[in-house]
């Protein structure tokens, strides 16, 4: 929660000036707690010793009043200035802006403002609380340290999943329907509601330590009167934290879903890099259908022979429809695919095959995603021939590793091929289908990505249909143990001993004891 806290910050206020106009008032409506609680040690060393004082000293009672009711106005009037310059605030640092969103998106960047700054205030109030419950009793300031951490932890896992639930929507597309839109605010608000339930039962844990306190006669009556108080605000904005926090991942999403559909239409920096059998590039669909991306084709003919009359004929149409059309003799699709990268002109590289079918629109959200977070790959999502997502993806941006990225395959990924030039990185032409080890080349090539320092992510967005099968109908032959277990060790390469066996620990039952105390000893010769 606290990366997508900083991260909206920076996007919305990029300007130095602004950003830190903005943390200043956040701070500002932080402290106004603070000095309202220094105001309620004032009225509550009135109540103890006033009535004693006014026989001794009426002056000095006088004295005490008047300046609690002018701290008091002075706090309450720092709040509302606060909050009321907080508008104009947002509304200078927009304007100055050199953005131009759209309406729509407009909205919700206001509706984003406001909520950052809302969940923003509210946690540096819960550290400003905390360490002024430290000075006036440690024994309960610990206890708030822990309670409250543990509060907070809660609400940004609830966060999370909200966040999920409503990106859902936006990056997959899909038409709200009413059941959807009830199900976007019902989880919104009953998941705020948790929140304050577990802020509130937090709050009632807090009073008992405080009650145990008092009881103890550890805890004076006037700083017990003041951290009553300050419990009760404290944990009362705390509550409200978690409806916040759900209002800020509802216009997070849709405010992201607003600059997605702001940046869709051509693709001039894409290219779309087929990898075909010469036999097989009536599948090829016309490059003029590709919203100004670069087609690419690799036509290997399997063997030293060349493409036969009638394969030369789909060649020259593809040509003359703007394809940049490459023929191979040879076979192995790592050799193809890097024969694609070395054709490709563009920045950013989408790999298919005759097979794919590519959702423009969500190449133009991944091209959109990695401007923004400088990825140099990223794993998306494909559909089968009936829609059905063909695994099990993640719901959310992640970055990807070595445990995650195993069952990537090639035309899920979009690759920046700036940075991966840069860095030298290639399919490893020994894996993949058309080679002995026929598979592991998209993992390969992913580690080797991480490996070189750039950044891999794996994102909800669907660009690619791909009919149902799979080279894992081998699962478990002894030619499968060989392919995996060399795909492990490549990819994980001095660490290969653990990748070995945490992938035979987990496949154990389908690979046997002894298949997998074979997987673990590793591939033989590679």
């Amino acid at each position: 929660m606290l990366a997508h806290l900083w991260g909206a910050l920076r996007e919305l206020f990029p300007a130095r000036r602004h950003k830190n106009v903005i943390l200043g008032l956040i701070v500002v409506i932080a402290i106004v707690p603070l000095s309202e609680m220094a105001v309620a040690k004032l009225f509550s060393g009135m109540v103890i010793d006033g009535p004693e004082l006014i026989r001794t000293d009426p002056q000095a009672v006088f004295v005490q009043i008047a300046i609690f009711f002018a701290a008091f106005i002075v706090a309450r009037g720092m709040q509302h200035a606060a909050r009321a310059y907080r508008v104009r605030a947002i509304n200078t640092a927009f304007r100055d802006s050199d953005r131009a969103p759209s309406p729509s998106q407009q909205s919700w960047e206001w509706a984003l403002a406001f909520e950052l700054t809302g969940v923003l205030a509210t946690l540096v109030q819960a550290a400003v609380f905390s360490l002024l419950f430290l000075v006036l009793d440690p024994l309960i300031g610990i206890v708030n340290l822990f309670v409250a951490g543990f509060v907070i932890a809660l609400v940004a896992s609830m966060f999370d999943r909200q966040l999920r639930i409503q990106r859902e929507f936006a990056y997959t597309r899909a038409k709200p329907s009413s059941d959807s839109i009830a199900l976007r605010v019902r989880t919104r608000v009953i998941t705020g509601e948790q929140g304050a339930m577990i802020g509130s039962a937090a709050l009632v844990l807090m009073l008992g330590a405080l009650l145990w306190q008092v009881l103890a006669g550890e805890a004076p009556l006037d700083n017990a009167i003041v951290l009553f108080l300050g419990l009760r605000l404290m944990y009362g904005q705390l509550s409200n934290l978690s409806s916040g926090a759900m209002r800020f991942a509802r216009a997070l999403a849709n405010r992201d879903k607003g600059l997605v559909g702001a940046r869709r239409g051509q693709l001039p920096d894409v290219t779309i890099g087929y990898s075909s059998l010469s036999s097989r590039l009536e599948g090829i669909p016309d490059p003029a259908s590709m919203r100004g991306a670069e087609v690419v084709v690799v036509a290997q003919t399997g063997g030293d022979q060349g493409p036969s009359e009638s394969e030369q004929e789909t060649i020259a149409a593809l040509e003359d429809k703007g394809a940049a059309v490459t023929v191979l003799r040879s076979r192995g699709v790592a050799k193809s695919r890097n024969e694609v990268m070395r054709q490709a002109t563009r920045k950013y590289l989408v790999f298919c095959d005759d097979d794919v079918t590519v959702d423009l629109d969500g190449i133009s959200d991944v091209v959109a995603h990695m401007r923004d977070t400088g990825a140099a790959l990223v794993l998306a999502r494909a559909v089968d021939e009936d829609g059905n997502l063909r695994k099990k993806y993640t719901t959310r941006d992640r970055r990807l590793s070595l445990l995650t990225s195993g069952k990537a395959a090639t035309y899920e990924m979009v690759v920046d091929m700036d940075q991966v030039k840069a860095q030298d990185v290639w399919f490893d032409e020994r894996f993949g289908a058309g080679a002995r080890l026929y598979l592991g080349d998209e993992y390969i090539f992913i580690a080797d990505v991480m490996r070189a320092g750039m950044r891999a992510e794996a994102v909800p967005i669907t660009i690619a249909m791909h009919p149902r099968e799979s080279s894992g109908s081998r699962w478990a032959t002894d030619e499968d143990l060989e392919a995996r277990a060399a795909a492990v060790t490549r990819a994980w390469g001095s660490r290969a001993w653990l990748g070995r066996s945490l992938f035979a620990a987990r496949h154990v039952r389908t690979f046997g004891p002894s298949g997998a105390v074979r997987f673990v000893r590793g591939p033989h010769g590679l």
